[in-house]
């Protein structure tokens, strides 16, 4: 596997994928999942995910057909009435994925009153971490994450 292009792959993916966050919402689909495709090269991505407030879902990148990378997340917003603000805050941190690490954003972001973090264990192979969200020192989103290479 080319580490280095699933890593820039994946950078552009995110990048350009969490632009739908609190307006599109990705594509509909009947099983009332929602779903984010990309494709650039040989590389393919897709986001599906269940739900709003309360989520979960998978990204898989698949290169000349074959599935070569998983990621599996599920998240929350505690506070039934911060939706929008959260995922308009989400989408700025989400649009810069970590050079290094694409997951998710990077790993801190802030923008008063909120702040973002993402806490990664492992590297691409093979990783688990949390992120979240907190709006003047107050958690109000968390998201964990698990993944990695697919052989």
């Amino acid at each position: 596997m080319d580490h280095d292009g699933l890593v820039a792959f994946l950078r552009s993916a995110k990048s350009t994928g969490y632009q739908w966050i609190g307006g599109n919402e990705g594509q509909p689909c009947r099983d009332q999942s929602r779903q984010f495709l990309y494709t650039e090269g040989d590389y393919h991505y897709r986001d599906h995910y269940f739900g709003y407030r309360q989520f979960g879902g998978e990204e898989v990148v698949w290169l000349n057909q074959q599935p070569i990378w998983q990621m599996l997340y599920f998240g929350n917003i505690s506070l039934p009435q911060a939706c929008e603000p959260v995922f308009t805050f989400l989408q700025k941190a989400l649009q810069q994925p970590d050079a290094n690490l694409p997951l998710r954003g990077p790993k801190q972001f802030s923008q008063e009153p909120w702040q973002y973090q993402l806490t990664v264990e492992g590297t691409l192979q093979q990783f688990q971490g949390i992120e979240q969200v907190s709006h003047d020192g107050q958690l109000v989103y968390q998201l964990r994450l698990i993944g990695g290479c697919l052989k």
